[in-house]
């Protein structure tokens, strides 16, 4: 009988250790982003993890709408990330002659790695475009958001 006890003591130490050195599937930080497009042309949007700085090799993603649509996605960030970049760029969908035809934005961040975040960046355009079929020009714009959170 005492032997029974010892044993119990020992196996229920060693799963406590063991369960004290696996993380929590708490401490997973997950992110949520949507990229939303409205009007003419197309939208696209990249992002980076970042350690101290720098790139995570393989962390990351990329998103693209075009028109009047959006996409939206999320993921588990790197646990080693303290850091983000995002750029967000839009593009007239039609041949644009004259005005505003693009726009481009870059923001980087940085974060607690055990708390969370959120970073948003809006772009737009507005030009003339021409319509080579129709022989015409019309006034073309666009805009697209990308916000995202953790």
């Amino acid at each position: 009988m005492r032997r029974i006890g010892v044993w119990f003591v020992v196996i229920a130490t060693v799963a406590v250790l063991a369960m004290m050195s696996v993380p929590a599937a708490a401490s997973l930080r997950t992110y949520s982003w949507t990229l939303t497009c409205k009007g003419d042309g197309t939208s696209d949007a990249s992002w980076d993890w970042l350690q101290d700085g720098q790139p995570i090799s393989g962390a990351g993603g990329t998103a693209s709408c075009g028109g009047t649509g959006s996409a939206t996605g999320n993921g588990s960030r790197p646990t080693n990330a303290n850091g983000f970049r995002v750029t967000l760029s839009i593009q007239s969908g039609a041949l644009c002659i004259s005005g505003t035809c693009s726009d481009s934005k870059t923001a980087s961040q940085s974060f607690d790695p055990n708390g969370p975040f959120s970073t948003a960046l809006k772009v737009s355009f507005n030009g003339k475009c021409m319509n080579f079929l129709r022989r015409n020009t019309y006034h073309c714009q666009g805009s697209a958001e990308f916000p995202m959170s953790s």
